[in-house]
C-alpha cells in the first residue's frame, strides 16, 4: 500500500493514526534488518585459562592496538599497583631465601630484608627513598640472584626482574608508566567477567575474560558462552617447571572445556603464551624432569614447543584447534597473531553465510 501525499489535516483521525502506526512499524522493521546485518559482523571471543596465564595482558594489548590506548592519566593509575608489585616480588624473594636456606652475601641485607618484610604491600602508595635503597641493595645481592634462579621452586611474579631492574626509573618523582609497564603489571584476580569491546576493520569484537581458571563450570551455568565465535585458551608456557605446575592445571582445564561443550561452530584457538620466559627457563630447567614423556633434546625451544602443541592436540582429537605461540607483552607479536585470528574469523563467517544461503535455497 502506498501512502497518499495528502496533508494530515485532510485525513481523518483514524487515517492519521493508521499512517503513524505504519510509519512506526516500517521503522521497527528497518531497525531489525539493520541489527541482523550488524550481528553478522559481531564477534564474541572468550578468554579462558588459569590465573596469571596472560588473559588480562591480551585485553590491554587490544586496547593499545585497536582501542584508544592509554592516556597519561590512565597510565598514572597503574603507578600504585606497579609499586605494590615491586614490594610483593621482593617479599616473595625474601621468604624464598629463608625456605631455601640461601644466605645473603652482604651482611647488611639482613636488616634490609627485615625492613622490606615489615611493609604491608597492599597498602603501599609510593616508593620512599629508604625502601628503594633497601630493595636495590637486596636485588644486587648474589644470594638474592641465586634465589631468583631457583624461582621454579616457588611462585614469583613474571614481571619481577623487569620492574626490579628498572627500580631507579620507577621510583623517580616524575615517573609515568610506559605501555610496557602497564602490560606487565599484575592486578588482583576477580571473579567477575571483564568485557572489552573494540573494532577491527568491519568486525566488532567483544572480548571476555571470565576470571578465575576454575570458574568455568560456574560461568557455563549462566550461558555466557552462548553465541561465541571463538574461544581463546591461554596457556602460560613458563609454568611447566613450577612447584605448583600451572601447565598441568592448564591441561586439566582444557580437557574439561573440550569435553563439556559442543564446539562444532566455535573457533578454538590455543594461545601458548610467554614464549620469552620458556626460552629463558629451558636453559636451566630440563623439560623431561617435569614431563617424563618428553623425548626431545635438552635446551631446544622448537622441540619443547612441538611437544606442548602435540600434548594439547591429543586432548581434542575430534576438534580442530588452531595453535599460536605468542608473547602477550610484545605488542608487535600480538598484532601479528590477531591479524591472523581476524582473517580466520572472517573466513569462518563467510563459510557460515554461504552454508545458510545454500540451506535457504534448498540445495543439499
Amino acid at each position: 500500500m502506498t501512502l497518499s501525499p495528502l496533508r494530515d489535516c485532510c485525513l481523518s483521525r483514524e487515517a492519521r493514526e493508521a499512517r503513524e502506526a505504519l510509519r512506526i512499524s516500517r521503522g521497527i522493521d528497518f531497525q531489525i534488518r539493520q541489527e541482523r546485518k550488524e550481528l553478522k559482523f559481531q564477534v564474541k571471543v572468550l578468554l579462558l585459562g588459569i590465573n596469571a596465564s596472560g588473559k588480562s595482558t591480551l585485553i590491554r594489548q587490544m586496547r593499545i592496538l585497536h582501542g584508544g590506548g592509554y592516556s597519561d592519566e590512565d597510565k598514572r593509575g597503574f603507578t600504585r599497583p606497579i609499586h605494590q608489585n615491586i614490594f610483593t616480588a621482593m617479599q616473595v624473594l625474601i621468604r624464598a631465601m629463608d625456605t631455601l636456606q640461601i644466605h645473603y652475601k652482604c651482611e647488611h641485607n639482613q636488616a634490609n630484608a627485615s625492613l622490606v618484610r615489615g611493609v604491608d604491600a597492599e597498602k603501599v602508595t609510593t616508593l620512599t627513598k629508604l625502601h628503594v635503597d633497601a630493595i636495590r641493595s637486596l636485588w644486587s645481592d648474589p644470594g638474592i640472584q641465586e634465589c631468583y634462579d631457583l624461582r621454579r621452586k616457588y611462585q614469583l611474579l613474571d614481571s619481577a626482574k623487569y620492574y626490579l631492574n628498572d627500580i631507579d626509573r620507577i621510583c623517580d618523582a616524575a615517573y609515568l608508566p610506559t605501555e610496557q609497564d602497564v602490560l606487565r603489571v599484575r592486578l588482583p584476580t576477580t571473579a567477575s567477567i571483564t568485557d572489552y569491546p573494540f573494532k577491527v576493520g568491519d568486525l566488532f569484537y567483544r572480548m571476555l575474560d571470565v576470571g578465575s581458571s576454575y570458574s568455568w563450570r560456574k560461568w557455563d551455568k549462566f550461558q555466557c558462552f552462548d553465541e561465541c565465535q571463538s574461544i581463546m585458551f591461554v596457556v602460560p608456557l613458563s609454568e611447566y617447571d613450577q612447584q605448583e605446575n600451572g601447565m598441568k592445571q592448564s591441561v586439566d582445564l582444557f580437557r574439561t572445556i573440550v569435553t563439556s561443550r559442543s564446539l562444532h561452530y566455535t573457533l578454538l584457538v590455543l594461545l601458548l603464551n610467554k614464549t620469552d620466559l620458556l626460552e629463558e627457563k629451558l636453559m636451566n630447567s630440563h623439560l623431561v624432569d617435569y614431563f617424563p614423556e618428553y623425548d626431545g633434546p635438552r635446551r631446544n625451544v622448537v622441540a619443547a614447543k612441538d611437544f606442548f602443541v602435540t600434548m594439547f592436540s591429543a586432548l581434542s582429537p575430534h576438534i580442530i584447534v588452531y595453535s599460536h605461540f605468542i608473547c602477550a607483552t610484545d605488542t608487535n607479536n600480538t598484532k601479528f597473531f590477531f591479524r591472523e585470528l581476524n582473517d580466520q574469523i572472517l573466513r569462518r563467517n563467510m563459510e557460515c553465510v554461504l552454508c545458510n544461503s545454500i540451506c535457504s535455497a534448498g540445495i543439499h
